[in-house]
């Protein structure tokens, strides 16, 4: 297929949004940097989320580049409905952490909001020593199986994240982010109509759910306030009664009333009685 493909005429013009995601110190915001073509020299890892657009190939993609911390990956669905893609990273010197990665990796793909949906996974971090191959990752990792589970297009890449050399060109190593970049954004090209039609209707089912959440916060609020200011009538009520006792105080409107009613109570005297 030559150059781009167009995407479906039900687009408007949105951006595609592509979510980056991984354990902690994978790499995975200086590939979201490699992707910018920005210097990754004095590159922070991630605390939550951030995002970013770039323009590949003319077309406007958003980058969400996902925390990979523990506390913070179940907050990872929250994103998977706007994507029509993902990026994993891992570190590829981390032996001890593939079978981390494993679980995670097995995890996402079997989200709902997921399976079906392409992903490209980087072996970051290739120029260690210790890196592993790629026959080992795609075997520890049980690559295959997931994939073919799940119903889930993906390919790996090997590679190094690194910052721009001095003549703005990226290293060799670096081009295979990009590469495995295009295949993703192919993929997603080629697949936008069903695609599209997935994330439009996650994101309006979505909506819908924090519409309703949200009307049900505000008639418990209401609801609340109410029953607030029921009981503080009712104890203003008590507290008006308990002043007039304690400061001997009667407004006239209330001694006229008493006194009504101490003449309708008084006894009656007949004449002539002593």
């Amino acid at each position: 297929m030559g150059g781009t493909p167009c995407k479906g005429s039900a687009n408007t013009n949105k951006p595609i949004t592509i979510a980056i995601l991984g354990l902690d110190n994978a790499g995975k915001t200086t590939t979201t940097r490699v992707l910018e073509k920005a210097p990754v020299d004095s590159v922070t890892p991630t605390v939550g989320y951030s995002q970013t657009e770039i323009t590949h190939k003319n077309e406007r993609i958003k980058l969400i580049d996902l925390g990979g911390a523990k506390t913070f990956r179940e907050a990872w669905r929250h994103y998977y409905d706007d994507a029509y893609g993902f990026v994993y990273v891992l570190d590829s010197s981390e032996e001890n952490r593939l079978g981390e990665n494993r679980d995670v990796l097995k995890k996402l793909l079997q989200e709902e909001k997921v399976k079906g949906k392409p992903i490209l996974i980087l072996a970051n971090k290739q120029d260690k020593a210790d890196a592993l191959d790629k026959n080992t990752i795609l075997e520890d990792l049980k690559i295959e199986r997931l994939v073919n589970e799940n119903q889930t297009l993906c390919r790996v890449e090997l590679c190094t994240a690194k910052s721009l050399s001095r003549n703005g060109k990226n290293s060799k190593i670096d081009e295979s982010i990009r590469h495995g970049f295009d295949w993703l954004i192919k993929v997603v090209y080629e697949h936008f109509d069903t695609l599209n039609r997935r994330v439009e209707q996650d994101v309006q089912n979505r909506t819908e759910v924090e519409q309703k959440s949200k009307r049900e916060r505000q008639e418990r609020v209401k609801k609340l306030r109410e029953e607030r200011d029921k009981e503080e009538g009712t104890q203003d009520n008590n507290d008006e009664d308990h002043d007039t006792i304690k400061n001997g105080f009667i407004p006239i409107e209330h001694a006229v009333k008493n006194a009504e009613v101490r003449s309708t109570a008084a006894p009656t005297t007949v004449d002539g009685e002593k």
